[in-house]
């Protein structure tokens, strides 16, 4: 995979993530109504606390989310985890986040802070999370109960049906990103549907950054090119007159 392809994968995702309501949009469809329920959406906020996992050379977290649990002071976060080729040791991964967080709060004296490990997979539709405890060659339950094992909510994009993509919200860019990442080899799908994946451009014109992200990871990422989303562009003021 190519630094851009990278690049542009990981761009659309977090500046889609920046607009807050698309991460409440995300809550109420993708978690459970109880969990979503326990949420004082109202209190989200960006975390600035990327965790470098230096041994694997890469970030073990794509965006951080901290919310107050409703009717209590006490916070929880949402860490979105994005991946989109081989997953590798995920729970791993997580886990490594999930302690170096502890410590932190501990170090400044704080109460442990709930996590919910969230991922968001556009890969192989059959792929699924697996347990840390599953990776184990020799598995025997007498030594199960010694391994760190703890739940994510596991959002593989491309075994969502369209009608359900199609029903979130114009008022975000999640519908856009998900139906992108989910048709990113059907280029016909994608030529039929820019109307649509754009749309919320037109109802939000603070979310032009959004716009410039999914269409780069379309150029980028697609057998579409400029010819073909070109005259979509004149239908959106700000971006045409960045051509």
């Amino acid at each position: 995979m190519t630094d851009t392809t990278r690049y542009t994968h990981d761009s659309a995702f977090k500046s889609v993530l920046h607009d807050l309501n698309a991460v409440k949009e995300f809550i109420d469809h993708f978690l459970s109504p109880e969990l979503a329920a326990l949420i004082d959406k109202d209190t989200i906020k960006a975390i600035s606390d990327t965790y470098f996992d230096k041994s694997l050379g890469q970030r073990s977290s794509d965006s951080l989310f901290e919310a107050t649990i409703q009717n209590e002071s006490a916070l929880l976060a949402l860490l979105f985890e994005h991946k989109y080729d081989t997953m590798g040791i995920v729970p791993l991964q997580i886990l490594k986040y999930l302690t170096g967080n502890w410590e932190k709060n501990l170090k400044n004296k704080k109460p442990l802070t709930h996590i919910i490990p969230i991922i968001v997979y556009h890969g192989d539709e059959k792929t699924n999370y697996k347990s840390l405890y599953s990776y184990f060659k020799y598995k025997n339950p007498l030594l199960k109960i010694f391994v760190p094992d703890f739940q994510c909510i596991f959002v593989n994009v491309n075994r969502i049906a369209d009608e359900i993509l199609f029903d979130l919200s114009d008022t975000t860019a999640l519908k856009s990103l998900f139906l992108i990442f989910k048709h990113i080899d059907n280029p016909e799908f994608l030529r039929q549907n820019l109307d649509k994946i754009v749309k919320f451009a037109l109802e939000n014109e603070n979310l032009s950054e959004q716009l410039t992200q999914l269409l780069l990871y379309l150029l980028n990422n697609s057998a579409l090119i400029f010819e073909d989303i070109e005259p979509i562009l004149d239908t959106l003021p700000e971006v045409a007159q960045k051509k």
